[in-house]
């Protein structure tokens, strides 16, 4: 895996070879794609090869969403990485993304004395307290997917590139329109950095194509696909001639995917979203879905492990950030190797 430094101390994985989503090809005429986030980096193993830990560290990961398909595969990419590296390793999360919910878990955890914490914090600053109290007792902290607003109370942070995630759905949406015509954003709430990254990241970009409509960003409640398909069946309601939309993330995805088929627009109402739950992808594949934005959520998990297995061997060498790029998934592409590599588990 080749590592790009980037100032900050961030680490930018870019792939030592195309896998031909052809992503740089079809970006519209104002900005070319970034051909970082279109490429595949090796995996973790293949970089930590020569890793392994000094001691039996007991190593514990609180995700998100313990029923989500992102952070189940997630879960999985960990527990292989933390077998191969002879860890004892265990996952758990909430059954919703809330976090009311998370909070309880990793106070749980926090008594259990695990060596090192990953976690996936469901609010960017109602988590920082809790946080705070691993870093107090000496437990280093590793973020993925999402950050808190104080960095301090974590060692690094492992997620995907998400303002250049938000760039390519821009960018892969505008080119599905032929940069024509209405579209929306369906989002999460506040308060959650990734979502709030691609919204950055797509907003900005489709500002540059002059034949779009933007109708601007609705909000679901983050963690539950019925709310979705609510917002999504007011969205249609308000933009009678919406022509596209771009879902911020899987369960988004999920919900607009239901009120479009629900309305008869499937196909007609061009869906791009993050993720690639086995959902998504059959709506990716019967053309409810256009293209799909995914993520590589178990080498995100494997690095994690590495990351905490390094920093607890005694290397303090840790990247603060470090960002992992995109791969564009389409009917054309979904079940080349490339890609299915990064298909999420159910």
């Amino acid at each position: 895996m080749k590592k790009a430094s980037l100032p900050g101390g961030r680490r930018l994985l870019v792939g030592l070879a195309s896998i031909g989503l052809m992503v740089s090809a079809c970006s519209t005429s104002a900005t070319p794609a970034p051909t970082t986030a279109s490429a595949a980096p090796s995996s973790p193993s293949d970089a930590s090869a020569s890793l392994k830990a000094d001691a039996n560290y007991k190593v514990t990961l609180v995700v998100g969403q313990n029923n989500d398909p992102f952070f189940v595969t997630m879960a999985n990419g960990a527990t292989e990485e933390a077998n191969a590296l002879g860890v004892t390793f265990d996952w758990q999360g909430p059954t919703n993304y809330d976090p009311s919910l998370q909070i309880p878990i990793l106070n749980s955890v926090l008594t259990s004395k695990p060596d090192a914490l990953i976690v996936s914090p469901t609010d960017a600053n109602a988590l920082v307290a809790t946080l705070k109290e691993f870093s107090a007792a000496g437990i280093p902290v590793i973020n993925v997917d999402t950050d808190v607003s104080d960095t301090s109370v974590r060692l690094g942070l492992i997620t995907s590139d998400n303002k250049i995630g938000g760039k390519l759905a821009a960018q892969e949406i505008a080119k599905i329109l032929d940069n024509t015509g209405e579209v929306a954003l369906l989002c999460v709430p506040p308060g959650i950095t990734t979502g709030a990254d691609r919204k950055a990241g797509f907003e900005a970009e489709i500002a540059n194509v002059s034949g779009i409509d933007y109708v601007g960003s609705q909000i679901y409640n983050g963690s539950d696909v019925t709310d979705a398909v609510r917002v999504m069946n007011a969205i249609l309601a308000k933009s009678p001639n919406l022509a596209g939309v771009v879902a911020c993330d899987g369960i988004a995805g999920l919900g607009a995917a239901t009120a479009i088929k629900s309305a008869g627009k499937a196909g007609d109402i061009k869906l791009v979203t993050f993720d690639a739950g086995p959902d998504l992808v059959a709506a990716l594949k019967d053309g409810t879905i256009s293209a799909l934005m995914i993520q590589k959520s178990a080498d995100i998990g494997a690095m994690a492990v590495d990351d905490a297995v390094r920093y607890l061997n005694g290397d303090t060498n840790i990247p603060p950030e470090t960002l992992v790029p995109y791969v564009v998934g389409t009917q054309d592409n979904i079940d080349s190797p490339d890609v299915q590599k990064y298909l999420f588990v159910p």
